[in-house]
């Protein structure tokens, strides 16, 4: 786990582990969209409308406070098939006051070992005060979700 940084105006937190799976089965958890809601303790949905590519638009769904829940537009910003996936979202209307990126880097170490880096990082100028708000528990919540995605790429392989 690295936890939080900031890094200017950039507020982040990344989370790494290792994952006793190929690179494959780490990859199709984190890309079978309709599949978050099984494993995932923080998202309830996230549907993509179209091609695992960037520009492909799609929504998340997560309980932000409590257990209402939060829908926010997402779109697919990077995409290396087999070891890269970022999305980037923002809540509606706030789009050029912050915007959140989230992503996964995946590392091949052996036929059934992978290295996951699981990030998100927040940019614009309504970031800082978006950190204050949700900063601590996105933290907690990110140790929990790469925990999650260890474990069901584990009990998958």
């Amino acid at each position: 786990a690295l936890g939080f940084t900031m890094e200017g105006s950039k507020y982040q937190t990344v989370e790494e582990c290792i994952v006793e799976a190929g690179i494959d089965a780490v990859w199709h958890v984190i890309t079978d969209f309709p599949g978050y809601s099984k494993w995932s303790p923080g998202i309830r949905q996230i549907q993509i409308d179209g091609a695992l590519k960037p520009g492909t638009q799609g929504i998340i769904r997560f309980p932000l406070s409590g257990e209402k829940l939060t829908t926010m537009p997402i779109e697919l910003t990077r995409v290396e098939n087999g070891t890269y996936l970022e999305w980037q979202g923002y809540p509606r209307g706030l789009r050029g006051l912050v915007r959140g990126n989230h992503y996964h880097r995946l590392e091949k170490l052996g036929p059934t070992r992978t290295r996951l880096v699981h990030g998100e990082y927040f940019t614009g100028i309504g970031a800082r005060v978006a950190w204050s708000i949700v900063g601590q528990a996105y933290v907690a919540g990110f140790i929990k979700s790469t925990a999650a995605i260890k474990a069901e790429a584990e009990r998958g392989s």
